[in-house]
């Protein structure tokens, strides 16, 4: 009848061949709506640089800066590009690095890192942070110091990266050092150095190296070398992303292994 509303009682299945319904009538089921927002989000993601950056930022650690100068930087290693050459993360490590060396933190930097994981033979990941301190030398036209920079190439892992640091610090007498990693490195990185230098104090009375955090601000990928793919601002954020939540997951691997 004209005019006259009606009710549609869900309680009640839907006769055959009548599409139900969309919960609040307008087209959407609640499924649907969540899926929508999260597709929305990540679009938002992929297109603001600065999203990416602030999620980061969750995992950095502000205000663990050493109090004065260091006696090592230490350097933690990154994958490489199937070349050999530093991706965007690992290239900004190395340019604090030969900066906060420039500024007095410290008087050597070690540079942590072995196999580039790209079935590259005789390129570390400390040899190709060497190359690139070297070419950051030359593009600020600054003289370069080799013997300021320390090869560490055996650790595959964050967890060894503190381990053989640990162990060259305690052969050369060191008492203090300072990290050098991405924001959303940060956090896992100290925890796991100062969980494993309380570890190697063997002898009764033995005091851990103090282990701080260099300040870094965010540094992406730029045109990520994903063979078969455009290179792209999208692909490189979606790298940067990725990032973030392949650290979430190494935070709980390593809480559950007692590693910080």
């Amino acid at each position: 009848m004209s005019g006259t509303s009606q009710t549609i009682d869900r309680s009640k299945p839907p006769p055959s061949g009548e599409t139900p319904q969309p919960v609040g009538g307008y087209g959407y089921s609640l499924q649907s709506c969540l899926w929508l927002s999260a597709a929305a989000l990540f679009i938002g993601l992929l297109s603001n640089p600065s999203y990416v950056a602030r999620l980061h930022e969750t995992l950095a650690v502000t205000d663990q800066q050493p109090p004065g100068s260091c006696d090592a930087i230490i350097v933690l290693g990154y994958a490489l590009s199937p070349a050999g050459v530093p991706l965007g993360p690992l290239a900004g490590r190395v340019t604090i690095a030969w900066q906060a060396l420039r500024h007095g933190v410290a008087p050597v930097a070690v540079l942590s890192g072995a196999h580039s994981g790209t079935g590259l033979r005789g390129m570390s990941e400390a040899n190709a942070m060497l190359t690139q301190a070297r070419a950051v030398s030359r593009a600020t036209a600054q003289p370069f110091n080799e013997e300021q920079w320390i090869k560490e190439e055996e650790s595959t892992s964050t967890r060894e990266n503190a381990l053989y640091s640990l162990r060259l610090a305690q052969a050369r007498g060191w008492s203090s050092i300072t990290l050098v990693t991405n924001t959303f490195h940060q956090r896992r990185s100290l925890l796991t150095f100062r969980k494993a230098a309380a570890q190697l104090c063997l002898a009764p009375g033995d005091k851990p190296v103090s282990v701080y955090v260099t300040p870094m601000p965010f540094a992406g990928h730029q045109n990520y070398p994903l063979i078969g793919t455009a290179k792209t601002k999208q692909m490189d954020l979606l790298v940067d992303l990725w990032d973030f939540v392949r650290e979430l997951a190494a935070l709980a691997y390593y809480k559950a292994k007692g590693f910080i």
